[in-house]
């Protein structure tokens, strides 16, 4: 499937912009949706698709109604969790995910063996108050505490976060996927 969107992307790529690209492919998956469905057939186990931003232009409906269980995975990069606004900002992109796409979901911060000062997940309450050391954000004070205060008191947002490098890592998130959909996966420590 990456093939056949890939040689479009690269056919049409001189003639668009991305967005009309990505536009043009999935117009053009939606035409050939059988072909989909019977690709889809015959696979066995998670099929990961990427699909980058524009959340708005995905529907989930027909791998429903197929049969499909369909978990939403919200990708971003760790290094967002250094800057306290930038980390706010991917919370609140993650939950836009949740309340747009309606499926079942798993966000996930990547690169985490990239920043290994941080021992666990910033603690979004903590966060309002280094937001609001930065002098250009400080009149955001208000907002930045509700919307946190928000989050933290109906638990709408959390992350996993993922080392490619450690299986464990990987694991865990697989088992987070399986749990979203209502599969059970062994746990981690007893996986090899």
């Amino acid at each position: 499937m990456c093939a056949f969107t890939l040689t479009i992307f690269y056919s049409y790529i001189d003639r668009q912009f991305i967005l009309s690209v990505l536009r043009y492919c999935m117009r053009t998956l939606n035409k050939n949706i059988e072909w989909l469905h019977r690709k889809l057939a015959t696979f066995d186990g998670y099929l990961l698709i990427d699909l980058p931003g524009q959340l708005e232009l995905y529907s989930i409906l027909q791998m429903e109604k197929w049969g499909h269980r369909v978990v939403t995975m919200h990708l971003s990069d760790s290094m967002y969790c250094s800057d306290a606004g930038k980390f706010i900002s991917v919370v609140l992109s993650a939950l836009a995910v949740t309340v747009n796409l309606e499926a079942a979901q798993v966000n996930v911060l990547s690169k985490m063996d990239l920043i290994k000062f941080f021992k666990e997940l910033p603690d979004l309450s903590k966060l309002t108050e280094l937001v609001d050391e930065n002098a250009m954000l400080s009149r955001y004070k208000a907002m930045n505490q509700s919307i946190c205060s928000l989050i933290n008191d109906f638990d709408l947002v959390s992350f996993i976060g993922v080392d490619v490098n450690c299986k464990k890592s990987m694991l865990k998130v697989l088992n987070a996927a399986d749990m979203a959909n209502g599969f059970a996966l062994v746990e981690c420590e007893s996986v090899s």
